[in-house]
């Protein structure tokens, strides 16, 4: 008895497959598009006027190119502790100032309204002459 009961389980589960290899298969489903790209994330954050509170010593200075002037000596304040000034310092010692007025701050850099050579010939017109040169 319980090889007949076997025999026909087996043999209803067989009838019931059969009918299932002979349907067609479906059409593939498309794949969905690629989700839209976000924007980018800028590289950096946008500039905002440097004050007192946003330059700070041993910052990174760039110039308006991106090239590196140096780091923040000092933020030179005026009377009522505004800034009036930056004093960079070069990879080579060299400390000088430019006006606050020119300075932006862009996430982790202060940034000079200059390029390098401007500020290499504002500075050569301003250096006092050698003893000897006239």
């Amino acid at each position: 008895m319980r090889v007949l009961t076997f025999s026909i389980a087996a043999a209803c589960a067989a009838a019931l497959t059969v009918p299932a290899w002979a349907q067609p298969m479906p059409p593939a489903a498309k794949a969905p598009p690629p989700p839209a790209e976000a924007p980018a994330a800028p590289a950096t954050a946008a500039p905002t006027p440097a004050t007192a509170d946003s330059v700070k010593a041993g910052a990174s200075v760039k110039d308006s190119a991106g090239v590196d002037l140096g780091t923040v000596d000092k933020a030179m304040l005026d009377e009522s502790g505004a800034l009036k000034g930056v004093a960079i310092r070069t990879r080579d010692g060299d400390v000088y100032a430019l006006p606050a007025a020119g300075f932006t701050v862009q996430g982790p850099f202060v940034v000079a309204g200059w390029t390098k050579e401007q500020i290499d010939q504002a500075r050569k017109a301003q250096a006092p002459a050698a003893p000897g040169e006239a």
